[in-house]
């Protein structure tokens, strides 16, 4: 999923905020459950906690990161020509 500006920020400011930090330690111990059961997993059981495990750290990568919205740097064109 590709978050906006607006959600980005909303993160942000919620893992700043003394809720987010709570929200941030409960998803931090869901993601040392899931490194447990990883551990002893196998078949469907395994590819369902490897998903698990990557949305969570994702999400809580959004929470705690310091940058806004992601955006990509146009590319200088030539003078005199147009970027279309």
């Amino acid at each position: 999923m590709h978050y906006g500006a607006a959600q980005l920020e909303f993160l942000k400011r919620l893992g700043m905020s003394p809720d987010g930090q709570q929200l941030i330690g409960l998803i931090q111990a869901e993601i040392a459950a899931c490194n447990l059961t990883l551990r002893t997993s196998t078949g469907e059981q395994l590819l369902r906690e490897q998903g698990k495990a990557l949305f969570l750290d994702e999400f809580l990568q959004k929470m705690t990161e310091a940058k806004s919205a992601q955006t990509v740097p146009r590319r200088p064109t030539p003078s005199g020509q147009f970027g279309y």
